[in-house]
């Protein structure tokens, strides 16, 4: 259940984050960075280069374990991610589950 619930708030945040930027919300670039206990909707060029008092944290189980691709930005207007890859979440029983953001922002899960 942690796993199932850790990935649904990953995508969510993901889509937030896209249409954020697509929106112009803040005139800048939104995106997700994601860490052990917790994903984070940021709003700056990167996760340390962020505005922090506009982070929208969401904690996740600590017996998930992030891997893969930590962090993505998306474009002002377009909502174009500026990195692509997988997400890899893994629960304590060594289950996983693969997000991956390609090339025009779809998110597959």
């Amino acid at each position: 259940n942690d796993l199932d619930i850790s990935t649904n708030t990953l995508v969510q945040s993901l889509r937030r984050a896209q249409i954020l930027s697509i929106s112009g919300e803040g005139d800048t670039k939104w995106g997700v960075f994601v860490q052990t206990g917790s994903i984070i909707i940021f709003k700056g060029e990167s996760y340390a280069n962020r505005d922090a008092l506009f982070d929208e944290v969401s904690d996740i189980s600590l017996s998930i374990t992030p891997s893969g691709i930590s962090e993505v930005v998306f474009s002002k207007v377009f909502g174009i991610p500026e990195s692509v890859g997988t997400f890899v979440l893994t629960s304590s029983i060594n289950e996983t589950r693969n997000i991956t953001i390609n090339q025009k922002g779809m998110v597959d899960y």
